[in-house]
């Protein structure tokens, strides 16, 4: 209705992409935490880490215990990013910019 290219997309296609943006940037944090190639490499004798473990375990065939930690993994980031996501919606300025833009286009 009379806006331009850049307009659409600053007041509008990326508030509405901007919680999918702030998502993957977290779940692309969580994937960093488990970054399996660089520990494997760097871990010494007698010290692993979570990652390092799982996969030793799973080389020597699947069991319970690497069902439990990767599901605990798999929890624990779901928990994140749903916290994330009612601290985003509670926050009274965030919301309150996206009012007043969908206010003053009208």
């Amino acid at each position: 209705m009379g806006a331009s290219q850049s307009q659409i997309l600053a007041d509008i296609v990326i508030p509405f992409i901007q919680p999918g943006i702030i998502s993957g940037f977290f779940m692309a944090i969580t994937y960093s935490l488990d970054d399996f190639a660089v520990t494997f490499f760097v871990t010494g004798n007698g010290f692993t880490t979570l990652s390092v473990e799982i996969y030793s375990r799973a080389r020597q065939g699947i069991d319970l215990e690497i069902n439990a930690l990767s599901g605990i993994m798999f929890i624990f980031s779901l928990i994140l990013v749903v916290a994330y996501y009612f601290i985003e919606n509670h926050n009274p300025s965030g919301s309150s910019k996206k009012k007043r833009r969908l206010e003053e286009r009208r």
